[in-house]
């Protein structure tokens, strides 16, 4: 999936995150595939925007939305709701690395421990899976190795989805969760919104991140928030709310959807390359917010 990506092709991935936009991907693995090229390009952008100090980014909050919070009298509920998103990232982050993928490196053991026992009863020439013929040669105590090997393997199997299945719905509310820090900290709006105790939904995410990022300069948000003329910020939103409409489709399609159960080729991808694609970002994420809250 490493393969060059024309960006005008990611539109039709990136301009809606409704359940509907799922619709594209319905028993279609190229489509995802392609989608997964479009976040893996978008990924390297924010991260290259991330190699060095967005000053523009803490200067910003220090001098404009701090301020305006502390005139309105919401900064203390502000801080406190700010710190929780901020502490429900650290959480899912430190689950998924010491939890899930651990969890996943024992699996993949088990995994190599029990193909190793069949190739020790059956010799390493025998090519798996075993078809009838091959099976009904084998002698009653060699059958049984095998028959308690598939047992295992489906076991293994089902662990080894749950995992999967586990450590996309936690990457992405952990990335939700450095994308809501990142909309109080940079729009007054939201940080309004935020310190007034408001419900934030997915949505409000979504487009905080692409007023941020220049896709929608209309919005009368962003004429509020003086984003057009004081808010060049060398952190990439755009690139991220890309990836945020990217991976909130990977995890509609793992919570709504069987699409993984049925694209089992696409496991390892997801566990290799995605989760900790997304983790980085989300690194890169806390220690920009780290500079706002030491």
């Amino acid at each position: 999936m490493s393969q060059s990506n024309n960006p005008a092709n990611c539109t039709q991935y990136s301009q809606s995150i409704k359940p509907t936009s799922l619709l594209i991907f319905q028993k279609d693995e190229q489509a995802f595939q392609r989608m997964m090229r479009c976040f893996e390009t978008d990924i390297k952008r924010f991260q290259k925007s991330q190699s060095k100090s967005d000053m523009t980014f803490i200067n910003h909050f220090v001098t404009v939305i701090l301020p305006k919070l502390q005139r309105e009298g919401t900064h203390i509920v502000y801080h406190q709701k700010v710190l929780r998103f901020y502490n429900v990232l650290k959480l899912h982050l430190d689950t998924i690395e010491k939890g899930v993928l651990v969890l996943m490196q024992g699996i993949i053991y088990k995994t190599n421990q029990v193909l190793k026992t069949i190739f020790q009863s059956l010799g390493n020439n025998i090519s798996l899976p075993l078809d009838q013929v091959v099976y009904d040669s084998l002698s009653t105590a060699q059958k049984q190795v095998v028959d308690d090997a598939k047992d295992e393997f489906d076991k293994l199997n089902a662990q080894y989805f749950a995992s999967l299945l586990m450590g996309i719905s936690l990457s992405f509310f952990a990335f939700e969760s450095a994308c809501r820090v990142c909309c109080s900290l940079t729009c007054e709006t939201y940080a309004h919104k935020v310190g007034n105790c408001q419900v934030m939904h997915h949505y409000d995410v979504w487009k905080t991140l692409k007023r941020l990022g220049g896709l929608e300069r209309s919005s009368q948000d962003c004429i509020k928030c003086n984003i057009l003329s004081t808010c060049q910020f060398t952190t990439d939103f755009e690139a991220l709310s890309k990836i945020y409409s990217y991976a909130i489709k990977v995890r509609m399609l793992a919570n709504y959807r069987d699409f993984f159960y049925i694209t089992q080729t696409l496991w390892a991808y997801m566990m290799q390359i995605y989760i900790p694609y997304l983790t980085e970002t989300i690194k890169s994420q806390k220690r920009l917010i780290n500079r706002c809250f030491p």
